[in-house]
């Protein structure tokens, strides 16, 4: 959780062989593999504008009282603007969609409650009236087109790359 991600995710089922295969060409040259990460993101970026329409902005700085230590304040728009796509590892071709929070994220762009959006805390999980499901609305609302267009972006840089290592272009 130090990582700045959340702890909830999104599984986009029926792609992990694409990129099983796609990780196991192994040593491809820097081009391939920067086409390989630049689709991989394409993709999961269509997920970022369906999660962030269903947040909800406050109108002003909202307070958050905590039993230990100082308040702290969440702006206007914070939560939207940490929805985020980062690579799973240098070495895979495979993304993360999410919130960043903590040393991850960018100032004024911290969206380190998230969770607490997401399925409320009054009581523990799905008890609180303000449990909004904003990500798992959105990303299950995106998931078909996110799983396309990552087919689709991964197979065209496939493509690319052996026609250029065939000697094509």
């Amino acid at each position: 959780m130090g990582d700045g991600s959340l702890e909830f995710t999104v599984n986009m089922w029926g792609l992990e062989e694409l990129v099983q295969a796609v990780n196991k060409l192994g040593d491809v040259d820097k081009k391939a593999r920067k086409d390989f990460k630049r689709a991989a993101n394409r993709a999961a970026t269509l997920g970022i504008s369906e999660i962030q329409k269903r947040i909800h902005d406050t109108e002003k700085p909202f307070v958050f009282k905590r039993s230990e230590g100082s308040p702290t304040t969440s702006q206007p728009g914070q939560l939207r603007k940490s929805i985020k796509v980062w690579p799973v590892s240098p070495h895979s071709f495979g993304v993360f969609l999410g919130v960043r929070r903590g040393k991850k994220a960018k100032a004024g762009a911290d969206g380190w409650y998230a969770w607490v959006v997401e399925h409320g805390h009054v009581g523990g999980k799905d008890r609180s009236k303000g449990s909004r499901r904003f990500f798992e609305e959105g990303s299950n609302r995106a998931e078909e087109r996110i799983r396309a267009a990552y087919r689709k972006n991964l197979t065209a840089a496939y493509n690319r790359y052996i026609t250029r290592i065939n000697g094509g272009g």
